[in-house]
């Protein structure tokens, strides 16, 4: 039997996952797991409506399961006002399907691209923007061009923002820099909850002893 299985909507969230967990093992944060990352072919709306049936097939071979989408274009913002209420609502239907006291819901509002933004720094670095051809770093390009306040640590349209920059520098959109900013951003400082849900719940799972 394996520890983990977390089920995510797509390939952006399955690299950041994949990575961000690998290097929680590696860093000693958490036990050294066996752990599985698998897509929905139905993405977020597929999570957030059959998920306790999707992960009804790996309940004998996982110890513990994590579903994880954005809360956008899921239809969960539709239903509710807030991601905490969607993720109550999932976690009680993954318990009537059989996932007692071993299961749980993070539902990253907007999207997953907002846990990209925990360091701007590390975002330049990971896309590949050089300062002296754009004219300025990155986080004073976000805030002269609309997409930063600069009272605030984050854009407040992170999927979109992510696309602009690098449709500026022009560099495709890949999975790999999802990859590249979880195996290297510091997130000690990252206020954003839903982050700091699943980090908590990984070192609760799997604490080290």
């Amino acid at each position: 039997m394996k520890d983990l299985v977390v089920l995510v909507a797509d390939s952006d969230q399955k690299a950041l996952i994949e990575t961000f967990i690998n290097r929680l093992i590696r860093t000693n944060v958490i036990s050294t797991i066996t752990f599985e990352v698998i897509k929905n072919p139905m993405r977020d709306s597929g999570n957030f409506n059959d998920s306790p049936d999707f992960l009804r097939h790996y309940i004998r071979n996982f110890r513990f399961a994590i579903v994880l989408f954005d809360f956008e274009g899921s239809g969960a913002e539709a239903k509710f006002n807030n991601r905490t209420d969607a993720e109550s609502n999932l976690e009680k239907r993954l318990v009537r399907n059989g996932w007692k006291n071993k299961s749980a819901v993070i539902v990253i509002e907007p999207e997953i691209e907002i846990w990209l933004w925990a360091k701007k720094y590390s975002v330049a670095h990971a896309i590949g923007w050089k300062e002296k051809e754009q004219g300025f770093p990155l986080h004073r390009w976000l805030e002269i061009n609309g997409w930063l306040s600069p009272a605030k640590t984050k854009p407040s349209r992170p999927k979109e923002c992510y696309e602009e920059v690098l449709k500026r520098i022009n560099v495709p959109r890949s999975s790999s820099i999802f990859s590249k900013i979880a195996d290297s951003v510091s997130y000690n400082n990252c206020t954003d909850e839903s982050f700091q849900k699943f980090l908590n719940i990984l070192k609760n799972w799997f604490s080290k002893q």
